[in-house]
């Protein structure tokens, strides 16, 4: 049915339909195309569209398998570190930790702010050495109601020790914060 050399557009676009206008009926009749399989030179329109479609999807496709592959890597080989971060050995240091002091005070006022602001009053280099911390039980949990004074970054024994021998006699509120502790190595 189908003549060789012709699309199917050619045959319905070429007759004339019944009761189709006179004008479309006179108007002049296309010419065949060239390409496709029946004529050479260049490629249909449905060549270069077929082939344009083939090619935005390997695009795709190679796309999606590079950030597979290198999402897959990421998690294999850690970034290598640059010439300014030389891995250097933890910094041991020698510290403090006082005993476990309430949050409140004898007057109900808040003992923690109290001790910390009296401590940095009567020996002001302690302030770089004070960190202050909830008191942990045996799950790690924090003690409600308590806190504890550490004082860390004394770079021999005998510094804390000294630090110690100073505060071992200090009193506020009836506490005294550091009454027998002993230095411990910390990190």
């Amino acid at each position: 049915m189908n003549p060789t050399g012709t699309d199917l557009l050619d045959i319905f676009n070429s007759r004339p339909r019944r009761g189709s206008s006179p004008a479309r009926a006179t108007s002049r009749p296309r010419e065949p195309r060239s390409g496709g399989s029946s004529g050479g030179g260049s490629p249909g329109r449905g060549r270069l569209l077929l082939g344009g479609t083939v090619m935005v999807l390997l695009v795709a496709l190679a796309f999606t398998a590079g950030v597979g592959v290198g999402r897959s890597r990421r998690g294999v080989a850690a970034p290598t570190p640059g010439l300014a971060a030389v891995p250097t050995a933890p910094r041991e240091s020698w510290g403090v930790r006082s005993k476990a002091l309430p949050n409140l005070g004898s007057k109900a006022d808040n003992l923690r702010n109290r001790i910390v602001a009296e401590l940095y009053r009567k020996w002001p280099d302690m302030e770089s050495h004070t960190y202050v911390a909830d008191v942990l039980d045996k799950a790690g949990k924090a003690t409600p109601g308590q806190f504890r004074l550490i004082l860390k970054d004394f770079e021999t024994r005998q510094e804390a020790q000294a630090a110690v021998s100073d505060l071992g006699i200090w009193q506020i509120d009836g506490q005294m914060p550091f009454d027998g502790c002993r230095p411990e190595r910390m990190k």
